[in-house]
């Protein structure tokens, strides 16, 4: 009795390793026909710098990171910014400290760095690319202390800068358009 129990174990042991083994290789044929034959949605649409693939049919795009825009996020958005601006100084008294051209270039710190040239000045800045707005941290050249912020808005910027020197502060506003 004992040896049919065991037989019969043995052989119940085999049809459910058959049955496993055929599921098995099912799944396994279907997972293989199923994505060897999808076409990834979008297969012409080419997204730069971590920028995601987005839509299908006629509706493909790219989904930017941050600091990227374009049509496959292959454009910095600061270099909308870049070139020389045409402006007017006005001190905190209000009195008109003359005519400036602000150099907008770009700096290798990251993609929302920017340089701005004022006369002998190269001063580090930031631009936020949801709302364009201008942050100047506080950095010393050659003795003088500066701090700021501004706006970039429809081809003009407007910054304000606080400048210290020694016992001296100035703050100094800036406004003009892109030449």
């Amino acid at each position: 009795m004992f040896f049919l129990s065991a037989k019969r174990f043995i052989f119940e042991a085999q049809a459910m390793k058959k049955k496993y083994l055929f599921s098995f290789i099912t799944l396994f044929a279907l997972c293989v026909f199923f994505f060897s034959c999808s076409k990834p949605s979008c297969p012409d649409t080419k997204c730069y710098n971590g920028g995601l693939r987005e839509g299908g049919g006629s509706n493909c795009g790219c989904v930017c990171q941050r600091g990227y825009v374009g049509n496959n996020c292959d454009t910095e958005f600061r270099y909308a910014f870049l070139g020389n601006y045409s402006a007017q100084c006005y001190d905190n008294n209000g009195f008109g400290c003359g005519a400036f051209t602000l150099v907008i270039g770009t700096s290798t710190d990251s993609v929302t760095a920017i340089n701005i040239g004022l006369n002998t000045v190269t001063l580090k800045a930031t631009v936020d690319p949801d709302n364009s707005n201008v942050s100047i941290p506080y950095q010393t050249i050659s003795g003088t202390t500066f701090l700021g912020s501004g706006v970039f808005q429809s081809g003009t910027i407007a910054l304000t800068l606080n400048s210290a020197a020694g016992n001296v502060t100035t703050v100094t506003y800036y406004q003009g358009p892109k030449l």
